[in-house]
């Protein structure tokens, strides 16, 4: 964020036990209440300020899209989505020409569909309907020196879509497609997620 931030609240965890702390040290696992600032990789420091690598996200192998039974609720299930990918346990994909409201969800298994549905329906009070999609990979297509690729893919009819960072990123049904598109396009890297 590049800014200060004022962590109130501060709790210290060993085993059971937890108690608010005003001080800690490496090695400490501390917990922060959170007003959505945080996401999962990011550093909290005092003094200097630090640069890590972003952490790898694998890369999605099942697609879907949401679909909301009430409409008067949309606007929840996105806040409910967004807080999941803050989270870690979805990918967002969405077609820049169109917008985040058909937004394409990505994740590695089956299982975390199942834990999206459970906890949409759990915690936030949605009656959501979730249809696959074709897809089985995704790759961000990146220049050599690793920045984003905003040309044009020869050879791809498709839709490149952009992902909740707006990092492009192409959406395949198969590893035949990927062969076909590397061999087309050998001045862009098709990394397997966002960091790589």
């Amino acid at each position: 964020l590049g800014r200060d931030l004022r962590l109130s609240y501060a709790n210290q965890f060993t085993a059971q036990d937890r108690q608010t702390v005003d001080e800690a040290y490496s090695g400490d696992i501390i917990g922060v209440n959170d007003t959505g600032n945080f996401q999962i990789g990011d550093t909290v420091t005092t003094g200097a300020s630090w640069t890590f690598e972003g952490m790898p996200r694998f890369s999605p192998e099942v697609f879907g899209k949401l679909y909301i039974r009430d409409a008067l609720k949309r606007q929840q299930m996105q806040k409910a989505v967004q807080h999941l990918i803050e989270e870690g346990l979805i990918q967002l994909f969405y077609d820049p020409n169109v917008g985040r409201q058909e937004s394409i969800l990505g994740v590695v298994g089956e299982l975390q569909f199942d834990v999206l549905l459970h906890r949409l329906k759990d915690e936030y009070k949605l009656d959501v309907r979730l249809d696959k999609e074709p897809w089985e990979l995704a790759r961000w297509l990146k220049e050599p020196d690793g920045t984003p690729y905003m040309g044009e893919i020869k050879g791809f009819t498709g839709v490149i879509y952009h992902d909740h960072y707006n990092h492009p990123v192409v959406l395949l049904d198969s590893e035949w497609d990927l062969t076909w598109m590397t061999r087309d396009n050998p001045d862009v890297l098709f990394a397997v997620s966002s960091s790589s």
